[in-house]
């Protein structure tokens, strides 16, 4: 399949071009951001900073970040309020509501 024509009305798009109607999610520059996670269930985006050593994430009230004593990159949904995190040396558990860590 041509990546360019994916959609009937779908147009080729030129390195460098502008895209009419985009808009910026979140104005934090990150370091180096990486690993989205959509979260079907709340609804929600999840991305790392990864030098930086966080998760983040924006809702209607506004950006949200945990810190991390390590490079974390890549997560996974569990339930409503745990992901499943991978960092530089270990899988642990993570409740975005109460922040809780817990080592698989």
């Amino acid at each position: 399949m041509d990546l360019w024509h994916r959609r009937p009305d779908a147009q080729p798009c030129q390195p460098g071009a502008a895209v009419s109607g985009a808009r910026v999610f979140d104005p934090v520059q990150c370091d180096l951001g990486e690993g989205p996670l959509w979260h079907p269930e709340r609804g929600q985006l999840y991305w790392f900073d990864i030098n930086q050593h966080r998760l983040m994430t924006r809702t209607e009230d506004g950006a949200t970040h945990w810190q991390f004593d390590e490079f974390v990159s890549a997560a996974g949904w569990v339930s409503r309020d745990l992901l499943l995190v991978a960092s530089e040396t270990r899988l642990l558990t993570f409740d975005v509501e109460t922040g809780t860590r817990q080592d698989i």
